[in-house]
């Protein structure tokens, strides 16, 4: 089973707008999060900020996805203030231009970036636990030559800006998100933020999580995940933690509400006891009870039209 293929099919993005962004020296922009970001770096240098973190010197070919950043910025030297991007476009001119330029006329750099959406509600359960900042060099995919074709394609596409290109961008984008997440996975920071991310990189703790994703339907405990992956409860559970961030209980939890929730999304004739029951529940009360816990409302509102 492919843990990580299904996990993307289930935070499918939309709304995606991509375009460029050419800067010269000096400047320091602040522009606001709430979204699903990606930046590329195609020339030049520059620093990123996001939130509280410490700024993240940028090279050309670089790759950062920020799952849900509330704001980030771009800097060219550590000690520059910064400029609301508001007070240099509007939203209204950037979607019809998609090119943002600003800065004092020095060295110059130039990104594509992206925002977007996530396509369903639960999708909070699944990126919450993603690293705040998923930076790929530019060293780490030049092993990987359809990554860094793509980049240049989407560069050339937005560049170009000819029919049909946004359609084409977004596809690429959604598709270079997910070699995103496979080369971090094969490539995991020592320091990284626990994450499922990270959890898909250790063969046994993976191997759980395959297990709990291919049947929810399952009465699993810890003790036989243990079993099941050759490891001790003890170990099992103290390192499903430290890579994911969460127990295996929990982790188990939240992927059946996620399920349950795509369930009811794709098919609104379904018996919301066929539902509980596909995700591990022998009873509609208990299976409400924590689908109202972990997503925030009753199955019956969700499935009236919150989550369409």
């Amino acid at each position: 089973m492919d843990t990580l293929a299904e996990v993307i099919d289930l935070v499918r993005t939309k709304g995606q707008l991509y375009g460029q962004i050419k800067l010269t020296a000096p400047w320091g922009l602040m522009l606001p999060g709430g979204k699903g970001i990606c930046l590329t770096v195609t020339d030049g240098s520059c620093y990123l900020g996001v939130d509280e973190h410490a700024l993240i010197p940028l090279a050309v070919g670089d790759f950062v996805f920020l799952p849900g950043p509330e704001n980030y910025s771009l800097l060219s030297s550590p000690d520059m203030s910064l400029r609301s991007i508001h007070e240099v476009i509007t939203p209204g001119a950037f979607r019809q231009s998609r090119l943002i330029t600003y800065g004092g006329g020095g060295a110059p750099a130039s990104l594509i970036a992206g925002c977007f959406t996530f396509a369903s509600p639960e999708s909070d359960l699944l990126t919450k636990y993603l690293p705040p900042i998923i930076h790929l060099k530019a060293s780490s995919t030049q092993s990987n030559p359809w990554f860094q074709s793509t980049l240049q394609f989407i560069a050339e596409e937005i560049g170009e800006g000819r029919p049909g290109s946004s359609s084409i961008v977004d596809r690429l984008a959604e598709v270079l998100f997910v070699q995103a997440m496979r080369t971090r996975i094969d490539s995991p920071c020592r320091d990284e933020a626990p994450s499922w991310l990270l959890a898909l990189a250790d063969p046994q703790i993976s191997a759980s999580i395959d297990l709990m994703h291919a049947h929810p339907e399952k009465a699993w405990t810890v003790p036989e995940l243990a079993r099941r992956v050759s490891m001790s409860r003890s170990a099992f559970a103290s390192r499903f933690r430290e890579l994911a961030g969460e127990t295996p209980m929990d982790h188990l939890t939240h992927w059946r509400m996620v399920r349950a929730a795509n369930m009811m999304r794709e098919d609104k004739s379904l018996k919301l006891s066929a539902v509980a029951g596909a995700v591990g529940y022998e009873s509609e009360s208990a299976f409400g009870k924590v689908f109202r816990r972990v997503i925030g409302m009753s199955p019956g509102r969700y499935r009236a039209g919150v989550g369409e």
